[in-house]
């Protein structure tokens, strides 16, 4: 992942479990995932209709690199062996580009006000 981009580390609370995004960044980091994705941001999500939270992933993947299961499996058990169940995104989602402007926190609450 490129080391100069600046994320919005906001606070998540999915099941009433407090973290920041920076925790599942630092999972990401290692060098099993480093090799295959390029970049990342993390996001909390609450609709109107939804009881709790739920953490969405948003992954730009280096080029020749897909987001298969096996792949996706992995990110999933590394997050919950580092972290807990918890923390684990509601869905990991294979994006084109991340947002990297000044403009960024507005970006991730636009994804979290979706619908």
């Amino acid at each position: 992942m490129r080391a100069h981009v600046i994320y919005s580390d906001g606070v998540l609370n999915p099941s009433g479990v407090r973290f920041g995004s920076g925790e599942i960044y630092s999972v990401l980091e290692r060098s099993e995932f480093v090799a295959r994705i390029d970049d990342a941001i993390c996001v909390g999500q609450r609709r109107p209709q939804d009881k709790d939270e739920r953490v969405l992933l948003f992954i730009k993947l280096r080029p020749g690199q897909t987001l298969d299961q096996p792949f996706e499996q992995a990110i999933r058990a590394a997050i919950k062996g580092a972290l807990s169940a918890r923390h684990v995104p509601a869905y990991i989602l294979e994006v084109k580009e991340i947002p990297v402007s000044c403009g960024i926190l507005r970006r991730c609450v636009r994804a979290r006000q979706r619908k």
